[in-house]
């Protein structure tokens, strides 16, 4: 786990950090008529921790007297203490906008519950001067975890201290307690649980941008033409027709601009249509921040997720988590971080929407949601399925041995075992046994199969006119 510092008054060299191995520095903004002002980063210490190859982070706390519990002040106290941090962190070259990067403000103390209601207010405060997307936190336990359910922060920044050994799953960095030494200088070290922990500078060009078990069907020209986007929210729709990955990717290559990230067919295929750092168009005013998937469904949104899409819902929002920190609850408001479906905040469509349809609500909520977090508080992930089409998996199941039994269970007994003609030798071609080939006997069925799937192929372009005659009408409605 790649390991910082933070200090205030003793300014540590970046070769000094870099020497002992640590990869970033976390320092201050705060009020610059005070003391405190010898705290600050500066420009000039900024360049060169960039020029060592070392990440920037940054946090607010004021420098008066009452700077631990600023948060005392509420609404008021939080709107001013933001001012002064984008006045500042502009200064010293932070993104904005679209590729904006965040600033925690430090929660310096020990609160209690009945604390929170003003921490509340002094966050509602920095939110209204800030992009909630770019909002972090400082605290303990009790307020990070208070910041996680209501969406209060994006970012995460928990210290030891109040918290005990525990660290909040999801947290991006983990404050280590007591301080310590490095040479003459005051400091403490840091965890960076995630890739992304909030550096200013060069983010992790590394965060992938394309699902590794989703096919790609890149659409153009959204794909390069759409502006970036920092993702915070992971938002479920249905198309409400029975489509694949690939008609999806046929339909919206044709005649649309409400594009999805994601394309789910009934059976667990899964494409994706453009990369999660690039806007896609599905969620109104969401766009700006959303990452959606669109999933195969009836024409009324009456219909549940099967048991494919449901596993795979969960893996991929459990991916999405881990590769973009977007949190695992439901959004308290339309623009806070979090995990959501379509019709959940009027702000999400043009015209207000049934997507995804009561039945999956439901299932959203007891099923999806709690699954994924499941996973990421270390549980098992669930089973995808073997038969899907959209080539996110290379064998139907991956601890199965397709190779040399030694290596796990045979695959190739437990198909025999498991087939209507358990007879057959599926070790294609090796018939010592006298069992016939399954190789041979599908050869012998071939002409026959090749006749049932051309009238097949002919029967479903028929179906899938009449379908999307009646689909395009109705998904137009719903956007």
């Amino acid at each position: 786990m790649p390991t910082g510092i933070d200090f205030s008054f003793s300014r540590v060299p970046p070769a000094t950090a870099r020497a002992a191995g640590h990869t970033f520095a976390i320092s201050y903004l705060t009020d610059l008529d005070t003391p405190h002002r010898a705290k600050a980063w500066t420009l000039p210490e900024i360049t060169a921790y960039r020029a060592a190859g070392l990440g920037v982070v940054a946090v607010w706390q004021g420098g008066g007297p009452d700077r631990t519990t600023a948060w005392r002040g509420g609404y008021d106290r939080g709107r001013r203490d933001a001012r002064l941090a984008a006045q500042q962190a502009g200064a010293l070259g932070r993104p904005e906008g679209d590729q904006g990067r965040p600033v925690y403000f430090a929660v310096d103390y020990d609160v209690s519950s009945s604390d929170l209601a003003a921490v509340a207010e002094y966050f509602r405060g920095v939110r209204s001067v800030f992009d909630p997307a770019n909002v972090g936190v400082y605290g303990g336990r009790r307020v990070i975890e208070w910041a996680m359910s209501s969406g209060a922060a994006a970012w995460w920044w928990q210290t030891g201290a109040w918290s005990g050994t525990y660290r909040v799953p999801g947290i991006h960095l983990w404050q280590r307690v007591p301080s310590t030494r490095l040479g003459s200088y005051d400091i403490d070290i840091d965890d960076a649980h995630q890739p992304d922990y909030g550096q200013w500078f060069d983010p992790p060009g590394g965060v992938m941008a394309w699902c590794p078990f989703a096919q790609r069907m890149e659409l153009q020209p959204e794909s390069d033409n759409q502006v970036a986007i920092k993702p915070t929210q992971f938002i479920l729709h249905s198309i409400a027709a029975p489509w694949t990955p690939k008609r999806i990717y046929e339909y919206w290559h044709d005649s649309t601009n409400l594009e999805s990230h994601f394309g789910l067919g009934f059976d667990g295929s899964l494409a994706q249509f453009i990369g999660t750092l690039t806007r896609a168009d599905a969620s109104a005013q969401a766009n700006v921040r959303a990452i959606s998937l669109e999933s195969a469904s009836n024409l009324e949104h009456t219909d549940p997720w099967t048991d494919a899409q449901v596993a795979v819902i969960i893996r991929l929002g459990v991916w999405l988590c881990q590769t973009h920190g977007i949190p695992a609850h439901r959004p308290p408001t339309w623009d806070a971080p979090g995990i959501g479906y379509h019709r959940m905040f009027r702000q999400w469509s043009t015209d207000g929407t049934a997507c995804p349809g009561d039945a999956r609500v439901e299932q959203f909520d007891e099923v999806i949601l709690p699954g994924i977090q499941r996973v990421l508080a270390g549980g098992p992930v669930p089973p995808v399925p073997s038969n899907s089409s959209g080539g996110f998996m290379a064998t139907p199941v991956e601890t199965w041995s397709y190779a040399n039994p030694n290596d796990g269970p045979d695959a190739w007994q437990r198909l025999k075992d498991s087939s209507p003609e358990g007879v057959w030798n599926y070790k294609f071609g090796e018939t010592d046994d006298g069992a016939p080939s399954a190789a041979d006997y599908l050869r012998g069925i071939h002409g026959d199969v090749v006749a049932l799937s051309e009238a097949m192929s002919e029967a479903l372009a028929a179906l899938t006119a009449k379908v999307d005659a009646l689909a395009v009408p109705a998904k137009e409605a719903g956007k």
